[in-house]
């Protein structure tokens, strides 16, 4: 019977060995896994922390482009009122040289009535001194 406890003993010492063993690396294990998730955890905020300064950079270069797009908008407009004003006063440019090409023709058209006249007023002239001659002539020969 001896012999028997004693077999006994050994068995229950292999098995107390056992779970001593199985609960070492129960305990390793949930050291592992609670690392892993403290790692994983630091792993996200890193992430995090990235993407904000991503979302940041991305928001800045979002105004700065919003900026420049603000002004060159600005500079449009201006540069269309300029167009606008330069073909206004193009315009305006040629209607005045259309005036004064008006005027100029009006102004050729009278002068040469003015000649017409002032030619035939000279055959008129011209024609009353040959009467008035003629005249004089009858009168000096009577």
């Amino acid at each position: 019977m001896q012999s028997e406890l004693v077999s006994q003993q050994k068995r229950l010492s292999k098995q107390a060995a056992s779970a001593e063993r199985y609960e070492e690396l129960a305990l390793t294990l949930a050291d592992i896994k609670q690392q892993l998730a403290i790692q994983q955890l630091y792993q996200a905020k890193h992430t995090q922390q990235q993407q904000r300064i991503a979302h940041e950079r991305s928001t800045n270069e979002v105004s700065a482009l919003q900026a420049s797009y603000e002004t060159l908008k600005a500079k449009q407009d201006k540069l269309a009122a300029h167009i606008n004003q330069e073909q206004w006063l193009k315009d305006d440019a040629q209607s005045a040289h259309y005036q004064q090409q008006l005027s100029y023709q009006q102004s050729e058209h009278q002068l040469s009535a003015t000649k017409s006249q002032l030619s035939a007023t000279a055959q008129q002239l011209a024609s009353l001194d040959q009467q008035r001659e003629q005249a004089v002539a009858e009168i000096e020969s009577i």
